[in-house]
């Protein structure tokens, strides 16, 4: 689960770096912005999907061993 959380934020830092680095060549600028946009929301969904398993297992849990 930390690896899944440390890898979604590397994917959106390397988002963010496609985004920033790029943004002043003109047909770099739109290849970067894809790639940007493209890692900036794959280390969301990696996270969200990290979060939505968390959730999930907390309310199993609970809901198991409840006394």
């Amino acid at each position: 689960m930390i690896s899944n959380i440390i890898i979604g934020y590397l994917w959106m830092t390397l988002g963010l770096f496609f985004l920033v680095f790029f943004g002043g060549k003109l047909f770099l600028q739109l290849l970067g912005v894809l790639f940007g946009f493209m890692f900036v929301f794959k280390g969301l969904r990696k996270l969200s999907v990290d979060r939505t398993v968390y959730n999930y297992s907390m309310h199993y849990f609970n809901d198991q061993f409840r006394k």
